[in-house]
């Protein structure tokens, strides 16, 4: 499947769940800081996404806050540990890092999530099912 189709079908979905217009989700549309959407909004996002593109996508790709739970290690003073971003590495080899990587809020996790970063985690999740 080519990456424009996969972009395309995560756009619509992402209006479509957060009730958007299209013309206002765009690839660097962070999806909770610009599109608004909350953690049950995540939850919905995901459940269609599986069904438009007949994938399993486990909840915890999207919850940061799942992993650096686990692992304390990771935070400390509220800033994610070389650690923890050697882990978010590993863990999200679709997420660009760099940028976050220079002043690591923990609280500004759920910004890494655009609809592109979805797009290119779709992609990955049927390259691995292909």
């Amino acid at each position: 499947m080519e990456h424009t189709d996969v972009f395309r079908r995560v756009t619509v979905t992402v209006a479509e769940t957060l009730s958007l217009d299209l013309r206002y989700v765009h690839p660097t549309s962070k999806l909770c800081g610009d599109l608004g959407a909350e953690s049950i909004d995540i939850i919905d996002l995901l459940f269609r996404l599986e069904h438009e593109f007949r994938i399993h996508i486990p909840s915890h790709d999207f919850n940061p806050a799942a992993l650096l739970q686990q692992h304390p290690e990771y935070v400390e003073a509220g800033m994610v540990t070389q650690a923890g971003l050697a882990a978010l590495r590993t863990r999200w080899p679709f997420v660009d890092l760099d940028a976050f990587a220079e002043n690591p809020q923990q609280s500004e996790l759920n910004d890494l999530f655009t609809v592109e970063t979805v797009a290119r985690y779709i992609m990955t999740r049927l390259q691995a099912v292909a």
